[in-house]
């Protein structure tokens, strides 16, 4: 028997008694037909903008449900007001959106400074879109496709996306090589203390 659950009954069934909002934030990881990620959306289902892990989630109106079947991978339907048609734009753009991950976060909007209460990692199968409203179905992937560990550890490259909340970097340089001691890597950048990479790891 199939079990539903909205993002509502999830926080519901999953926080301890408080008086503080759990807020539920969406980033779309926009992906172009070669794979490569071209943006990043970033939603809150609240009434004003949040600051998380160091992006700004706009205010926005959205659904999220989950259908869960016996022995199954869980299905997902991620329903979205869009007022301003910016999703519109990359769904018509981006072939839907189709294979752009799309990570579900849900935090406490007392202690936006603490780890997320859940976080989930979807991706994009399809998507429609009709007057001002967009629907994708979300999937996750087969757990013999993902990797494990789920992090490579490398000792010469950087592993956070460039100016991203990791890597920090905020001056005028617009590229980085990704490297540690390259001439338009993190030293070049006065950025070594954000390297993403491992430089004591011993090549095997």
């Amino acid at each position: 028997m199939a079990r539903h659950l909205s993002v509502g009954s999830i926080i519901e069934k999953n926080k301890i008694a408080s008086e503080e909002l759990f807020l539920v934030l969406i980033k779309v990881d926009v992906k172009n037909e070669e794979g490569e990620e071209v943006n990043t959306l970033t939603f809150v289902k609240n009434s004003e903008n949040v600051v998380f892990d160091g992006l700004t989630y706009q205010a926005s109106n959205f659904d999220l449900d989950i259908t869960v079947e016996n022995n199954t991978e869980p299905t997902i339907k991620l329903t979205a007001q869009d007022q301003t048609r910016v999703l519109m734009q990359y769904v018509e753009a981006y072939g839907g959106l189709v294979g752009s991950n799309v990570t579900m976060t849900v935090v406490n909007s007392g202690a936006m400074d603490a780890p997320a209460e859940i976080q989930e990692t979807f991706k994009v199968l399809a998507a429609t879109n009709t007057e001002y409203v967009v629907e994708f179905d979300l999937g996750t992937d087969s757990a013999v496709n993902k990797r494990f560990p789920n992090y490579r550890q490398f000792k010469d490259r950087c592993a956070w996306k460039y100016k991203g909340p990791r890597c920090k970097y905020a001056g005028p340089l617009a590229k980085c090589d990704l490297t540690l001691l390259g001439t338009n890597g993190c030293i070049a950048h006065g950025n070594i203390a954000n390297f993403g990479g491992y430089p004591g790891l011993n090549a095997a």
